[in-house]
């Protein structure tokens, strides 16, 4: 799903409901790292999946986080 507000979120006031983190490789001082998230849902609690992965795909971290926002986005959401 692509969503516009990227740059926005979380957001001032936003609070973390729960996060849960995984470091399945080890990453090195000087490696470029691409950071991906994914929105997976957006209601009152707002679930999110990130991935970051370091040179030649590697996966450095993986995990994901539920967070409650304190005032609506604008459109309604």
């Amino acid at each position: 799903m692509l969503f516009s507000e990227g740059t926005k979120l979380p957001g001032p006031g936003t609070l973390v409901v729960r996060q849960e983190l995984n470091f399945p490789n080890p990453c090195y001082a000087g490696e470029e790292v691409e950071v991906t998230v994914n929105l997976a849902n957006l209601r009152k609690i707002i679930t999110v999946d990130f991935f970051c992965t370091a040179t030649e795909g590697k996966v450095v971290l993986e995990g994901s986080a539920q967070l409650m926002r304190s005032q609506p986005l604008k459109g309604g959401h």
